[in-house]
């Protein structure tokens, strides 16, 4: 029994060291870096969803909040992030998860696009977006979201070649995609 509480001992005072250090043994003035994972609270700022009605972007907050930002006529990144946030959903049917995906082409992206988006995924989660431009570049820029436009266009007016085909030329470049979760 002595034994046991003379190693929990010494345990507890090697883990004390690293605290000590890190300190730099001038008391509770700790010096830490890293990226930061707190932000401030996201503006209550009102965008537009699939069905033309206008939608406030906490109205979808819950215990936490996936926000998306897509495209619809992206043809690659775009639906996988749907199609994972779909399964994500059905998998967190239970909790308190909202989701949410905010379009970087609100320009092509009208409410009647979005609309055949979600139903042409099966996504039942509001697909936003803003024709202010204005509006639009507050929401990207409170998520840190910089929109590539010349691969937005790359993808033409659906994403198809002039056959039918994808326009393999958009593979080869970066996809301005993002997915973020928010809580409370």
């Amino acid at each position: 029994m002595r034994f046991v509480v003379t190693c929990l001992a010494m345990l507890l005072c090697i883990s004390a060291i690293p605290t000590v250090i890190a300190g730099g043994g001038h008391g509770d003035h700790h010096s830490l870096t890293g990226l930061q994972i707190s932000r401030p609270q996201i503006e209550n700022t009102v965008l537009t969803d699939q069905n033309g009605n206008p939608h406030s972007m906490h109205s979808e907050l819950a215990d936490a909040t996936v926000i998306a930002f897509i495209f619809t006529r992206c043809h690659d990144v775009c639906p996988a992030i749907t199609q994972n946030l779909k399964s994500a959903k059905s998998q967190l049917a239970n909790e308190d998860v909202a989701f949410i995906s905010i379009s970087v082409d609100p320009e092509y992206d009208t409410p009647e696009r979005l609309k055949a988006y979600t139903e042409l995924h099966d996504a039942d989660w509001p697909h936003l977006r803003s024709a202010d431009n204005e509006t639009i570049n507050g929401v990207w820029d409170e998520f840190l979201v910089q929109v590539d436009y010349e691969y937005i266009n790359s993808h033409g007016d659906d994403g198809m070649g002039d056959h039918g085909n994808m326009d393999n030329t958009s593979h080869d470049m970066d996809h301005p995609d993002s997915v973020t979760v928010v809580m409370p």
